[in-house]
């Protein structure tokens, strides 16, 4: 990427020599501003790490089906501006996180609807019918990772990206989120710009596998 121009870089994640996490630090080390696509086999023990990276463009898990890979790489090189009035529904149980949420991403363009626990969410969603659920670990009533069980488990909601807000993941969260194909975690605290572009991207790996 150094000598030549590239517009996408698609990575296996366990390399040897230079693995792909090596490959990210090497390109900032570098200036090389160049998004990347990981593939990884090994979900279950990197899953953290690819869940909650800010800097990979998307992820694909092995075997990776070559019709997804190219179209995840259309929309990588070819954005359709995922914010353009995408629905978010965003759940968590304190009121100052909930405006914090909410102004983020209505300056960033996105419709926003905000739930104070697990049970509103639930009711909420065919009403508002949400792109993509920002959902806090821990709520009252139905925790977040209820949620995602019944929303899983329903056609309708099935496919709906879903991001997980925590103060900390444990290994076991991590698993349960894994086994429930949750789209990302992003870690509180945190910056606006973060939470957008996690938002962004999940988007854009959802609309990837469509």
């Amino acid at each position: 990427a150094a000598g030549i121009s590239v517009d996408l870089i698609v990575s296996d994640l366990m390399m040897p020599e230079m693995n792909g996490w090596r490959l990210l630090a090497r390109l900032r080390d570098l200036d090389i501003h160049v998004p990347v696509v990981l593939i990884t086999g090994y979900m279950n023990r990197e899953g953290h790490e690819v869940l909650t990276n800010n800097e990979i463009a998307g992820f694909l898990a092995k075997p990776v089906e070559l019709e997804k890979l190219v179209r995840m790489a259309n929309r990588v090189v070819f954005p359709e501006a995922p914010s353009s009035r995408s629905r978010v529904l965003a759940v968590d149980s304190d009121e100052e996180a909930r405006e914090r949420i909410s102004t983020a991403l209505q300056e960033a363009g996105f419709v926003v609807q905000v739930a104070a626990d697990g049970q509103e969410a639930l009711d909420g969603i065919e009403r508002f019918g949400p792109d993509l659920v920002l959902l806090d670990v821990v709520l009252p009533k139905v925790d977040g990772l209820e949620v995602c069980r019944r929303l899983r488990s329903e056609p309708a909601t099935a496919e709906i990206p879903i991001i997980l807000l925590t103060t900390q993941s444990s290994p076991q969260t991590v698993q349960q989120a894994l086994a429930l194909r949750v789209d990302g975690f992003i870690v509180k605290p945190f910056e606006p710009e973060d939470l957008v572009g996690r938002i962004r991207r999940a988007l854009l790996h959802a609309r990837s596998d469509t």
